[in-house]
């Protein structure tokens, strides 16, 4: 997408230095792996954010200190990306990433998708205390192929009472 910046900027005789193209991408969430994004709006955005920093600039190119000073974070929230975060235990991580699910998802879902991982993880650890393979508490639960190994990994990074209590929690928070 920087590419692509740099090309809408010439096309509106902008000058704008490669660094702060990239980080004008980076800042409207271009360099998001997760395919649950919503990229909709991001070349809008991008564009805006391009014309506003050439007010800031007037003829001057635009540097990567001007984008750093001027353009907010609008890195999208990512489901994916939180579950990840929460099964890996990135606190900190998983708490930035609420803040920007909840920004698009609607409560209960979000504590709805919560819940069902915690659950996930319970009875992939409850299977490998039980001595079961990945392989076959995956076909059991009936996990994707891509999740076993990182379920299974995951949730050996947990004590079971710390699964418990994840689990109240999130089914505690739950509307009903």
């Amino acid at each position: 997408m920087a590419r692509w910046i740099g090309e809408r900027a010439t096309e509106r005789r902008i000058p704008i230095e490669p660094a702060a193209a990239e980080l004008l991408a980076r800042r409207v969430g271009a360099f998001v792996r997760e395919g649950d994004v919503d990229r909709r709006r991001q070349g809008q955005l991008a564009v805006a954010e391009l014309e506003k920093l050439a007010l800031y600039r007037l003829d001057a190119p635009i540097r990567r200190e001007d984008v750093d000073a001027l353009v907010v974070d609008a890195i999208p929230g990512s489901t994916w990306a939180l579950l990840d975060a929460v099964g890996s235990r990135r606190t900190r991580e998983a708490a930035e990433l609420m803040e920007r699910v909840l920004a698009a998802t609607p409560e209960p879902v979000a504590l709805s998708v919560l819940h069902r991982r915690v659950r996930e993880l319970i009875s992939v650890r409850d299977a490998q205390v039980r001595g079961e393979s990945i392989q076959d508490a995956a076909r059991t639960l009936k996990l994707k192929e891509y999740r076993p190994g990182s379920s299974g990994s995951r949730a050996r990074a947990w004590r079971p009472d710390e699964l418990d209590a994840a689990l109240e929690a999130s089914w505690s928070s739950t509307p009903r």
